[in-house]
């Protein structure tokens, strides 16, 4: 997910992401594992903390 321009892996929803942050939240892919997702996020954006726009 990212949010405030920044990529984080979150242990939420998209729904209670955006119940909790607001509609400024993008989701980038869902997955079972949180190295799953880290390594997504690591692969296609540089990693967790990494600059990002949503589209």
């Amino acid at each position: 997910m990212a949010r405030g321009r920044r990529i984080e892996v979150e242990y939420r929803t998209l729904e209670q992401e955006i119940t909790a942050r607001g509609s400024n939240v993008c989701q980038f892919g869902s997955f079972d594992y949180a190295s799953d997702a880290e390594n997504f996020a690591a692969r296609n954006f540089g990693g967790k903390g990494s600059p990002c726009s949503c589209r």
